[in-house]
Parts: C-alpha cells; structure tokens; sequence
C-alpha cells in the first residue's frame, strides 16, 4: 500500500472532481426549483407586482449563472477545454 491510512482504501483520483460535478448538478437544480416555485406561487404573493418581477428576472439571472458554472465545471472536470466567453 502507498501512501494513505492503513486499512482505510485509496479513493479513485478522479472522486473529487466527480464530487465537484454532482454538487454542480445539484445546485442547478436547487436553484431551478426554486425558480420555478416562484414562478407558480407568482399569482398568490402578497407582493408588489413590480417587486415580484424583479425577483423573477433575479432569480432566472442567477439560474442562468449557474448553469454557466456548472458547464464551466464540466469542461474543467472533462480535462480541459477551451477557454470561452458566456
């Protein structure tokens, strides 16, 4: 055995970027719940209606951000890729 605890098995070397990959998966689909949530509950809020759409553009904003991170995560975690704009 190299290296590590004894009796406790080496992890693959790729766990961790497989970790970082599913926690990408589930950010984006926290946050996509979440908006669409928001977008169902729209006509029941006791809020101003233009208040509630900046909360939606926010939140379609942010979904937005996080699927780029989560594809960025992707390329990163994939070996590589290119280096490209949004």
């Amino acid at each position: 055995m190299s290296g590590g605890w004894p009796g406790i098995p080496q992890l693959s070397g790729d766990l961790p970027l497989r970790i970082l990959r599913l926690q990408s998966d589930v950010a984006v689909t926290a946050i996509e719940e979440l908006e669409s949530k928001l977008i169902d509950y729209e006509s029941r809020a006791p809020a101003d209606p233009l208040e509630y759409a900046a909360l939606l553009e926010r939140i379609e904003n942010i979904t937005e951000e996080a699927q780029w991170i989560k594809n960025q995560i992707i390329k990163i975690t994939d070996g590589g890729g290119s280096s490209s704009g949004r």
